[in-house]
């Protein structure tokens, strides 16, 4: 499957990004970022994480699609799968890193229909890495705007995301 992936610094502890990222009352401000047009059903899991269903809509298309929290590993780790118009793997990998925390975000995705996926393979790889880009950015922002705005750092900025497509990831770190 293709993947996008970037990474970028954000100054707070390791435990308040993850924890922040994780908090299911979070969830509708990030997808709202990235330009999700409904979510709806958000249940949180005991395991950890959440599941949902969303809406995308774009260019007249409407995109439905069920969430589910996979990977739930306390503060490293947290990865959601999606299934509906475009299957896709969204995880997150956290490093401490002095007083801040390395966040690595990467999107795999495959396309559920040969023909849709064939006609829109660039738009879709274009569309999500802007989802990363938006993902990285907003968590950040969110999490400083929580934190009481202390490390506001400006409005989103592209520029300042690392990003890298790859057909496979054999490491983030």
């Amino acid at each position: 499957m293709p993947v996008e992936q970037g990474t970028i610094f954000i100054a707070a502890p390791i435990n308040d990004v993850f924890d922040f990222l994780a908090d299911s009352k979070n969830l509708y401000p990030m997808l709202r970022a990235n330009m999700i047009s409904e979510a709806y059903d958000l249940k949180p899991l005991v395991e950890g994480g959440y599941e949902y269903r969303w809406r995308y809509k774009i260019l007249g298309l409407t995109l439905d699609a069920q969430s589910r929290t996979v990977e739930f590993e306390r503060p490293t780790r947290f990865a959601v799968q999606s299934e509906g118009g475009v299957d896709t793997l969204s995880r997150w990998i956290f490093e401490p890193r002095g007083e801040g925390t390395f966040a690595a975000f990467s999107i795999e995705y495959a396309m559920n229909n040969a023909m849709i996926g064939w006609l829109t393979q660039r738009f879709a790889a274009n569309q999500v890495r802007y989802s990363v880009e938006v993902g990285l950015m907003a968590l950040r922002n969110l999490l400083y705007q929580h934190l009481g705005g202390k490390r506001n750092t400006g409005p989103l900025n592209p520029a300042k995301v690392e990003r890298k497509s790859d057909q496979v990831i054999k490491t983030i770190f």
